[in-house]
């Protein structure tokens, strides 16, 4: 009687599935790819050192819409692509024409390698200029965050071809 009931156990046994084995392969399985695709997804991001150049030739060419996609923005300040745009415009219609030409068509930039912490950048961006005939070469740190989709450019950096004025430059301006 117990050889049968032995028989009996491993036939039901047998019949459920047998080893829980498969199952728990299955889940391991699941959980590696859901894993590696959260992590191919979450760190797979395009290059900061790419996008502060989207946004700095957006700069050089008055493209607003580019740069407003690569600016971290205060939305209560320009709540639409347009708002930024006509504010940037005022900006730089200050600047004599002729002047403005020769600093965009002298304006040019190299950035080095990206340093990365999380959501936060800093791109080394050197750029040089000619201005009445003067060269000027400066060497400045670019920070950026990462949107989700993009690095945008924080802003509060160096002035200069619509970019936002620095909270500093501001402040030692006269008359700001």
């Amino acid at each position: 009687m117990t050889a049968f009931a032995n028989r009996s156990s491993r036939q039901r046994h047998a019949a459920r599935g047998g080893s829980p084995m498969p199952i728990i392969a299955s889940v391991c399985v699941a959980i590696l790819v859901a894993g590696g695709a959260w992590w191919w997804f979450r760190m797979r991001r395009p290059d900061p050192a790419a996008d502060a150049m989207k946004y700095l030739q957006a700069s050089k060419t008055q493209d607003y819409a580019t740069m407003y996609e690569y600016s971290v923005v205060n939305k209560a300040q320009f709540p639409t692509e347009a708002a930024y745009e006509a504010q940037h415009r005022a900006a730089i219609g200050m600047v004599p024409p002729a002047l403005l030409k020769q600093v965009t068509d002298s304006l040019t930039f190299s950035l080095g390698k990206a340093t990365v912490n999380g959501d936060e950048a800093t791109v080394p961006v050197a750029f040089s200029v000619t201005v009445l005939g003067q060269s000027i070469h400066k060497s400045v740190p670019m920070r950026m965050h990462y949107s989700g989709s993009v690095w945008q450019v924080e802003s509060g950096q160096q002035p200069g071809l619509g970019m936002p004025r620095s909270p500093a430059l501001n402040q030692a301006t006269p008359g700001r």
